[in-house]
């Protein structure tokens, strides 16, 4: 509650309540991991930023433990968590360990078989902090070395040093346990005593749930990696690796980037290797979109037992079944009209939303949250704002931030009803050939009729839609923009094959950082410009492109980037052409001129 008001939100985070109907994707990865003669398996939970990657996990562990087999063992590892504060090979070993020695029905002869597991795992630790004193060559060679030495072996040969042991010192004590032998020696017990402590405690089936793992380091996703493939990959044993397989691969390519090869994709091809089953979660469709905020709006509204009874609902609706009202009321009346508002609420937001955020459910909550964060500030200070009018609002505010500008602006009331009506306006002519703004114009409400100054008061910088355009946008468009911003050749070229694999709103956002950029120099960066380009070269990104290109002064561009503009005229209509060539002059279309001329000679 603030203020007295209960405030509707959704947690960010993991849940087990499938709103998706992933029960299929659910199904084939317990089916893998119960499969006797497919293990020890590997399973890739593929997925973008937000696709639902932690609350599938979730719901597959849920689904083994729920009838209580004993003989079943989750164990759930986010390496993130460990990042920067313990090395993840040990972390990921002991983590596991740890989750065997609490099992209830362990006698005491297999749990001190466990702890002296675990003690070789923790002399691991001791020895990765030698990395402090510059002694990287002593964890080269091999992960978990030294499990042969003892904890009170290294604490004895260095107590009487205490703080004011030197490097040499360290070296020397240490250097005298580690061999080449012993190191293969130790990979080799350590692997044949975990597939021991999993037969004496009747574990059939160890799974591993690995998280966040995309959004680590490359060492770590490599030390995670590398842990699995060689100790932990026994026979009862099965990993699920959540995570965005772009990411990944990234990641191994950065570590490795002087493998040379022929056409040798290094990300991929080591993901192959490691990867035995890959399971890609799809992008949701419209439909989807529209399910799934549904079912957010309706958990919050029904009662326990109709929600439960609208779920159950959806889960027999055919693939491309839509939930609508009409439909339900046929079946549950009373149920339908308490569901009317939510379902009419989700269909428009839903229409136009599923498109710009490429079916992410994450954007989906982070948009409901908002949106029903500023209706209930709003509130706080006496005023009433409609859902629908604040819905329409955030849309364009999100996406469409110049357009958006225009809109509030209360001097543009009459060009704003005529465009809502689909006539010709001065202000908003840039926009009338978007076929997103189209859909979006469909929505009932009109923004014409209604005073803005109370809706845009509540949608000011502070807060979440008008944060850091930075800040909103996915791991994988990160790196897609610092490629774009190193202004190489190379990079730009691999960002281009990015872009391809990122949702209209993304490129929205890089569009737009580049765009902020450009406009703050005197003179345009050509290397910048040529980013840019890339970026809002597509259809659905010209509304939006040609008025931030018309908003910096036509002298701040060069000949030749005026020149380069001709790339994007595949994508405008001939009365755009017109108005460009109105703002940069002759030397907009001079070059596709000459290349015409010279066809029809």
């Amino acid at each position: 509650k603030i203020g007295g008001i209960n405030m509707v939100m959704w947690k960010d985070s993991e849940t087990v309540i499938d709103y998706l109907k992933f029960d299929y994707i659910i199904d084939a990865v317990t089916k893998i991991v119960l499969d006797e003669g497919l293990s020890p398996s590997s399973i890739g939970l593929y997925g973008d930023w937000g696709s639902g990657k932690s609350s599938l996990m979730k719901m597959i562990e849920q689904k083994l433990t729920q009838g209580g087999d004993k003989s079943i063992l989750c164990v759930r590892f986010n390496g993130w968590l460990f990042e920067g504060y313990e090395d993840a090979k040990t972390a990921l070993c002991g983590t596991i360990l740890e989750k065997i020695k609490e099992k209830e029905t362990l006698d005491s002869k297999i749990k001190e078989k466990v702890k002296q597991l675990l003690d070789k795992v923790d002399v691991q630790k001791i020895l990765g902090k030698g990395i402090r004193y510059g002694l990287d060559y002593l964890l080269t060679g091999g992960v978990l070395g030294l499990t042969e030495i003892s904890i009170s072996q290294i604490t004895k040969a260095l107590k009487s040093k205490a703080d004011t042991v030197s490097e040499d010192e360290i070296t020397d004590v240490l250097r005298s346990f580690k061999t080449e032998s012993n190191i293969r020696k130790d990979i080799k017990n350590f692997q044949k005593e975990f597939a021991d402590i999993l037969k004496e405690t009747q574990i059939k089936h160890l799974v591993v749930f690995v998280d966040e793992l995309d959004r680590c380091t490359p060492e770590t996703i490599l030390d995670v990696i590398e842990a699995i493939r060689l100790f932990l990959f026994a026979k009862g044993t099965s990993f699920v690796i959540g995570a965005d397989q772009r990411l990944i691969e990234y990641a191994i390519r950065t570590k490795y980037k002087d493998v040379v090869g022929n056409n040798l994709d290094i990300g991929k091809e080591y993901m192959e290797k490691v990867i035995q089953y890959p399971v890609n979660i799809p992008a949701l469709d419209e439909n989807e979109v529209d399910i799934y905020i549904s079912c957010l709006l309706l958990e919050k509204k029904l009662q326990k037992e109709e929600f439960s009874e609208i779920l159950e609902y959806i889960r027999q609706l055919k693939p491309y079944d839509k939930l609508i009202y009409t439909s339900l009321s046929e079946e549950k009346s009373d149920l339908a009209d308490k569901c009317r508002d939510s379902l009419y609420l989700s269909e428009q937001i839903s229409s136009v939303l599923a498109k710009q955020i490429n079916g992410n459910p994450r954007q989906c909550k982070r948009f409901l949250n908002t949106l029903f964060m500023r209706l209930d500030m709003a509130k706080t200070r006496g005023v009433d704002l409609k859902q629908d009018v604040m819905a329409k609002l955030m849309l364009i505010e999100y996406f469409y931030g110049t357009f958006y500008k225009l809109v509030i602006d209360g001097s543009n009331k009459e060009e704003l009803a005529k465009f809502e009506k689909g006539k010709e306006t001065t202000i908003f002519k840039d926009y009338s050939n978007d076929e997103w703004l189209k859909k979006w114009n469909e929505i009932d409400c009109k923004l014409s009729e209604e005073d803005l100054r109370d809706y845009y008061y509540f949608s000011s910088s502070r807060f979440a839609y008008n944060q850091s355009v930075v800040s909103n946008i996915s791991p994988t468009a990160r790196i897609c923009l610092d490629k774009l911003l190193d202004k190489t050749e190379i990079h730009r070229t691999e960002a281009v094959e990015q872009l391809k694999d990122l949702s209209l709103a993304e490129h929205k956002n890089i569009a737009k950082v580049l765009y902020e950029k450009m406009k703050k120099e005197d003179k345009i960066d050509n290397d910048l410009f040529k980013s840019y380009l890339k970026v809002i070269s597509r259809k659905d990104m010209m509304a939006e492109a040609l008025s931030q290109l018309k908003s910096i002064p036509a002298q701040f561009y060069s000949k030749s980037q005026i020149a380069m503009l001709d790339s994007i005229t595949i994508f405008i209509s001939d009365e755009e052409k017109a108005e460009l060539k109105k703002y940069f002059g002759d030397e907009f279309g001079k070059q596709q001129n000459i290349i015409n001329s010279l066809k029809k000679k």
